[in-house]
C-alpha cells in the first residue's frame, strides 16, 4: 500500500504526518520489532546511520535506507518546506521579486557600496573569492540556502538574521565592517514550499 497525503507538503516539524509514510517505505526490508522501536523513538530524527543500524539489529540485513527513504518521499511529496534567514532592507521586495538565487557580482556591487569608506576592500573581495575552500562566490552562484526548521535557522545559523548575506559577511570580517551589516536592514525569517525536485537529494 502506498500512502498519499491529502497536504502534499513535507514539514519536517510535523512528524506526526510523515511519520507513517517513513514506516511504509521501510517496511519491505523491516519487521515489527523494528518498527516498534520505531515508535517509540517518534518524533524521530531521520538519521541514515540511526535506520541503518536499527534495520540491521532487527534484521540483520543493511539495505540502503538512504536511496529508499529519497526515492519514496520524492514519490509521495511535491514539497518541501524551508525555512530562510535573511535581513532585507525591504521585505517588499521579496513579495515582488520572491527570493533571488545567489548572485555574487550583483554582492560584490553592494559591498563596494556599503564598506566605500573603508580600505582594502578589493583586497577582501578577492580574498573571500580565492580563500582556503575555495571560490566562495562560484562556490554559492545560483543557489539559495534553506533549514527544515526555525529552531535550526535560530540556533544554528543566526548569523543569517545579525548580519544577511553570508558573502557579505565574509568581506566584512576582514575589513571590520560587521557593525555596518547589523546595521543594514531587518532580520526575517521567510518559509516556503519548495518543489521537491529542485531540492537536492543529500540525505543523512
Amino acid at each position: 500500500m502506498e500512502i498519499k497525503t491529502d497536504q502534499n507538503v513535507f514539514v519536517w516539524e510535523q512528524a506526526e504526518s510523515w511519520f507513517p509514510v517513513v514506516m511504509e517505505i521501510l517496511r519491505p526490508v523491516a519487521d515489527e520489532a523494528f518498527f516498534e522501536r520505531l515508535k517509540s523513538n517518534q518524533p524521530i530524527i531521520l538519521s541514515v546511520d540511526w535506520l541503518d543500524e536499527a534495520v540491521e539489529n532487527a534484521t540483520g540485513t543493511r539495505p540502503d535506507t538512504k536511496a529508499m527513504l529519497v526515492k519514496g518521499l520524492r514519490s509521495r511529496y511535491d514539497f518541501i518546506r524551508g525555512y530562510h534567514g535573511c535581513r532585507p532592507v525591504s521585505h517588499f521586495l521579496y513579495k515582488i521579486n520572491g527570493i533571488l538565487l545567489s548572485n555574487p557580482d550583483e554582492l560584490q556591487v553592494t559591498a563596494r557600496d556599503l564598506f566605500k569608506d573603508y580600505p582594502c576592500v578589493e583586497e577582501a573581495i578577492a580574498s573571500v573569492n580565492q580563500g582556503s575552500l575555495g571560490n566562495y562566490a562560484e562556490l554559492n552562484r545560483g543557489s539559495i540556502f534553506f533549514c527544515l526548521t526555525r529552531e535550526e535557522l535560530l540556533k544554528d545559523c543566526g548569523h543569517y538574521l545579525l548580519y544577511g548575506s553570508e558573502y557579505l559577511q565574509g568581506i566584512a570580517t576582514q575589513i571590520g565592517a560587521m557593525e555596518v551589516l547589523k546595521r543594514r536592514g531587518t532580520a526575517a525569517i521567510v518559509h516556503c514550499d519548495l518543489p521537491i525536485e529542485h531540492v537536492s537529494s543529500h540525505l543523512g
